[in-house]
């Protein structure tokens, strides 16, 4: 991937019981991804893609407890991170209403369907720094 600025950083959280590759394909069909990469940096494994002005970066630290400690918005159920970069060039990159509602919500709505289980959206992270508490949970089908 390149190193273009992402406009906005969009992080969801949730809980997987399978390694990170699986997992990676798992989202990539739940989402109609193309194929993911991967690395690790430092202890930790990533996974990750770019599709339409989107990247999407899943990460799944070995240890318990590392999320939250990188991020203390990140509940502590969860041992995987996905953050959604949008980047300049993307339609709705300076519409953070369509970002929110449309990309985040149809993310967060369809893995929790396909993985049966509830997936936290949890920040958002602007390019100047800043950031906003999202404490938003898309619950799997049925589980309202």
């Amino acid at each position: 991937m390149d190193d273009e600025s992402a406009e906005l950083h969009e992080h969801l959280a949730f809980h997987s019981p399978i390694a990170l590759e699986p997992l990676c394909d798992a989202v990539r069909m739940a989402l109609d991804l193309p194929a993911f990469e991967f690395g690790t940096e430092n202890e930790n494994a990533w996974g990750r893609c770019r599709y339409q002005g989107v990247e999407y970066n899943l990460s799944m630290p070995p240890e318990p407890g590392t999320l939250q400690e990188w991020d203390d918005t990140v509940p502590g159920w969860c041992n995987v991170g996905l953050t959604l970069l949008v980047f300049e060039q993307h339609p709705h990159a300076d519409d953070p209403v369509w970002i929110v509602t449309t990309l985040v919500r149809g993310v967060g709505e369809r893995l929790a369907a396909a993985f049966g289980r509830p997936v936290v959206y949890h920040r958002t992270s602007l390019s100047l720094g800043t950031a906003k508490f999202r404490p938003h949970v898309f619950p799997p089908p049925g589980k309202r």
